[in-house]
């Protein structure tokens, strides 16, 4: 069963992170947005020390697409306005995992970055690779686990 599969995928992946596992169980794993979302979000300590309390306490991720929408001038009505800007000065790599966990969370698209965020170190893109695996929900799990280095970014770096 495709379900059973993401459970225990979710499971695993909560053994082999901590701060993953405290922000996945207070959801369903079926709930693939949101594991998705946090799943990403959790491989940026900055973005997680600034984001990560507001999400548990809440068990939303709207501050993060808040924060994502205005790092690209738009409001939460997805409305652009040029008096609109993000809280804080964010790297490019931190821009991709807050636009990626936004879209993960809302299912919706904006002006951020609609391709491949190359921006990302290795780690955080397997962990890229891994959120849209559970956005999917595909019944086949990817075949390294997320810590692991993969055949595909070892097979780009030639």
């Amino acid at each position: 069963m495709p379900a059973e599969h993401l459970t225990r995928w979710i499971d695993d992946l909560r053994t082999a992170d901590a701060v993953f596992a405290e922000a996945s169980r207070l959801r369903d794993p079926d709930d693939t947005a949101w594991q998705a979302a946090v799943y990403l979000l959790s491989s940026d300590e900055r973005l997680w020390r600034r984001f990560g309390p507001v999400a548990l306490r809440e068990q939303s991720l709207t501050a993060v697409t808040i924060e994502a929408l205005a790092a690209y001038g738009y409001d939460y009505g997805r409305r652009k306005d040029p008096a609109i800007r993000a809280t804080e000065a964010w790297g490019p790599d931190q821009l991709e995992v807050l636009a990626w966990t936004a879209f993960l969370a809302t299912g919706r698209w904006f002006d951020g970055p609609a391709t491949v965020p190359w921006a990302l170190d290795s780690v955080r893109f397997e962990r890229w690779l891994t959120a849209l695996w559970i956005r999917r929900h595909d019944p086949i799990a990817p075949e390294v686990p997320a810590a692991a280095p993969s055949a595909t970014l070892a097979a780009l770096a030639h």
